[in-house]
């Protein structure tokens, strides 16, 4: 597997053009220099070597309470999983957490509420990811949430 990274690469550089005064007197007294602007573009080419996982849970229920243990229990279930695959520590953050009320169809009243809770996880043992989305997966059950996986160097 290969993967191409574009990385633009953009610098200024100024310098006073005229033979009167120092640079310093010379930048004073005129805002219009004239100068040399560059910009450039770059590409690398390899193999990936990490995986940026992203996934979660979403839970509904009629209280926040209970909406948010449900959704606890089903993300701690998930981050154990991934734990036995050492990952380290730093490499399983939570992206994003949200509470969100639901209403009835006609807008007027609360029905419940919705608690998202999703995770960035990175993975450099690449030949392990479709084990270990698998498990994790599993693990959060008809909660789990799965957002998408990139590849990089």
């Amino acid at each position: 597997m290969s993967a191409d990274a574009i990385r633009p690469v953009v610098g200024a550089v100024t310098y006073p053009i005229g033979s009167s005064g120092s640079a310093s007197n010379q930048l004073a007294q005129d805002d219009n220099l004239a100068g040399i602007s560059v910009s450039g573009q770059g590409r690398v080419s390899g193999t990936p070597d990490l995986a940026t996982v992203n996934l979660g849970v979403e839970a509904f229920r009629d209280t926040v309470q209970l909406a948010r243990d449900y959704a606890a229990a089903a993300m701690k279930s998930m981050i154990v999983t991934l734990k036995d695959y050492e990952l380290a520590d730093e490499g399983i953050k939570t992206s994003r957490f949200g509470i969100h009320p639901r209403f009835d169809p006609n807008g007027q009243g609360i029905i419940g509420f919705q608690i998202n809770n999703q995770l960035t996880v990175k993975i450099r043992n690449l030949d392990m990811i479709g084990k270990i989305i698998d498990n994790a997966t599993l693990t959060g059950g008809n909660l789990t949430r799965f957002q998408g996986i990139t590849f990089s160097i």
